[in-house]
């Protein structure tokens, strides 16, 4: 993740000189790639969007979900590639943010299950992320759901099955 000064008169760039070098460490893993800067329209130097850097974030979040490993570090990078807080992932996981702060810095083993759900963020964020938030709210739920006539259904119900011939 970059973390660099921005131009002073445009907000979502970063000025570099020929093309910009991203890289992001993630525990022992590394990635690297290429950016092409193009002329700022307010001072004329050269600039990366910041949607680029953005973008190669998603990219790695996106490989580390698919690839692994299952770490405190690949945990950290894709909560924060996805723009989740730890106290927002904490609260879709249903666990304390002190225990996010343990499973990032190493001192808990990071549980497969966790890890797994955050991985599903990077690959699908929208649909996943907007289902765990619905799950989270309080009150989302009917206490009642009436699911119609079902009387007219072939199926055997779950707890019966049909008899052999």
């Amino acid at each position: 993740m970059i973390s660099e000064p921005r131009c002073h008169r445009v907000s979502d760039v970063l000025h570099g000189v020929g093309r910009y070098e991203y890289l992001a460490k993630v525990g022992d893993r590394v990635f690297t790639a290429s950016l092409a800067p193009r002329p700022c329209p307010t001072c004329g130097r050269a600039l990366v969007p910041w949607n680029g850097i953005h973008r190669a974030d998603s990219l790695v979040a996106e490989h580390l979900a698919r690839e692994g490993p299952i770490s405190g570090d690949s945990f950290r990078f894709i909560r924060k590639a996805a723009g989740l807080t730890a106290v927002e992932i904490a609260a879709l996981l249903d666990v304390t943010p002190e225990a996010i702060s343990k499973w990032e810095n190493g001192k808990n083993p990071m549980p497969r299950a966790p890890w797994l759900v955050l991985s599903e963020v990077a690959l699908d964020r929208s649909a996943l992320l907007a289902k765990l938030r619905r799950f989270a709210e309080a009150g989302a739920f009917e206490e009642k759901t009436e699911l119609g006539d079902l009387s007219e259904t072939d199926e055997a119900p779950n707890d019966e099955q049909p008899s052999a011939p």
